[in-house]
């Protein structure tokens, strides 16, 4: 069955079985990104912000079932071949956009920017200092 691709959600069944959602692991991850940052001297504090580019290549596919349904999640198991400190601005849009996905995949609806007296009740009072004196 052909897949219908203006559905970002939908993904091909494995081997019969819907694929409900996919993720990533990244085992290892750890000394990959030591190894190629130990060459920075980064020193980082609590509360310090840090955004990292990291490169990796997809080594394995896992569908582990999704429990309580009859699916299975597609876990890409990816394994890090470089990694470089970036200025969070180069990727800030990126970051932005992914998170507003996030959010409307959630249920999360926000208002275009400006519109929020559009949505207003106009039968209530904003502050109850606005109410007429009885």
């Amino acid at each position: 069955m052909p897949i219908d691709r203006k559905d970002p959600y939908l993904m091909e069944p494995f081997e019969g079985i819907p694929v409900l959602a996919s993720g990533f692991t990244m085992p290892g991850a750890s000394g990959g990104l030591n190894k190629a940052l130990s060459v920075n001297g980064l020193e980082l504090h609590k509360g310090d912000r840090v955004t990292l580019a990291i490169n990796c290549e997809v080594k394995q596919l896992n569908f582990p079932p999704v429990p309580d349904t009859d699916g299975v999640q597609r876990v890409h198991v990816l394994n890090v071949e470089g990694v470089a400190i970036i200025d969070e601005a180069m990727v800030a849009e990126a970051i932005d956009a992914q998170r507003l996905k996030v959010e409307e995949a959630q249920g999360v609806k926000r208002l275009p920017p400006g519109d929020a007296d559009a949505y207003a009740d106009d039968d209530e009072p904003d502050d109850p200092g606005d109410a007429p004196a009885e």
